[in-house]
């Protein structure tokens, strides 16, 4: 780790400045710069795996809150055909 927060901006710079150059660099930046990212690059992808997790479950509880709204309309229906079968026996219209 690195005792000062790197700044990217400047790292970009130095990676520029090497990039596309026969220019030899200082492995020591690099190094120091390196651990950081990698860090960063770890915390990022534990996040993104953190929400992958949270939309799984929010999937997992709307398909059950789906089922349950079906098996309820499926419900209501029954209920509603045996008051009018009812009502129907009674001699009153519904």
């Amino acid at each position: 780790m690195t005792d000062k927060p790197r700044n990217w901006q400047e790292d970009m710079k130095l990676c520029e400045r090497y990039g596309d150059s026969d220019i030899p660099y200082n492995a020591s930046e690099f190094s120091k710069a390196l651990p950081y990212y990698l860090q960063q690059y770890d915390i990022e992808l534990r996040g993104r795996k953190r929400w992958a997790e949270v939309a799984r479950g929010l999937g997992d509880d709307l398909k059950q809150a789906e089922s349950l709204i079906q098996q309820k309309d499926a419900e209501i229906y029954h209920l509603k055909k045996s008051i009018e079968a009812l009502l129907m026996h009674r001699g009153i219209k519904p």
